[in-house]
């Protein structure tokens, strides 16, 4: 999986000399002001506007999936110079996307770039998300980051998942039973949980980490 590249599409646009007029066009947009935002990163790009554009340009083969996925390669991992005979050990993680801790929002793909943890929290495979929205502001702030171990996918309960329906669309809320359901931790009360039943939904991971870890 990879996460849209701006930087890609403008290079490719500018190989075969297609200009962001001609990409708003074929895209259906109605300017070319559009594009313009979308390749300077000012606007997020959808799964489906990420697919069409790597389709017009012929790179399909490297479009970005449609849902979350853990990265391919395991954490990079570096220890610093031992002090009193202690050797701190770290963690560099890719943070591959944004979800929304709200209603369902589409799943983006962004190249948010990296973060370094505690290497006892990097396991394979763990990769950070920044959260969009306020139901969860009691526990994860609006624009907070938090760590997904894609390797804990099963429910308990008072656990914090990233969870996607078919669509694609992912949010961040907490598990609880009786009835089993997923419910907000927000000081809205706009947000209101709802049953398992009522989604068709996957777990993509468990929520292990903030700015301190999530129990």
């Amino acid at each position: 999986m990879r996460a849209f590249d701006p930087t890609l599409v403008r290079q490719t646009m500018k190989a075969r000399s297609i200009s962001q007029s001609d990409l708003a066009q074929a895209l259906g947009f109605t300017s070319q002001s559009a594009v313009s935002a979308l390749l300077a990163g000012k606007r997020r790009v959808t799964v489906d506007e990420a697919a069409a554009i790597y389709d017009l340009l012929g790179l399909a083969e490297t479009a970005p999936s449609p849902a979350f996925a853990p990265p391919e390669p395991t954490s990079a991992r570096f220890r610093e110079t031992p002090i009193a005979g202690h050797a701190p050990d770290y963690a560099i993680v890719p943070v591959i996307g944004i979800a929304g801790a709200g209603r369902w929002r589409e799943a983006i793909e962004m190249p948010l770039g990296h973060m370094p943890v505690l290497g006892k929290m990097a396991g394979h495979g763990v990769f950070g998300i920044e959260v969009s929205g306020d139901s969860m502001d009691q526990l994860i702030d609006d624009g907070g980051l938090i760590l997904i171990d894609p390797g804990q996918k099963e429910l308990s309960p008072g656990g914090v998942y990233l969870i996607a329906n078919s669509g694609g669309e992912a949010t961040v809320k907490r598990y609880r039973r009786e009835p089993a359901r997923f419910e907000p931790c927000s000081n809205n009360p706009a947000h209101q949980s709802f049953l398992i039943s009522d989604d068709d939904f996957s777990v993509l991971g468990k929520v292990v980490w903030k700015s301190a870890p999530v129990i």
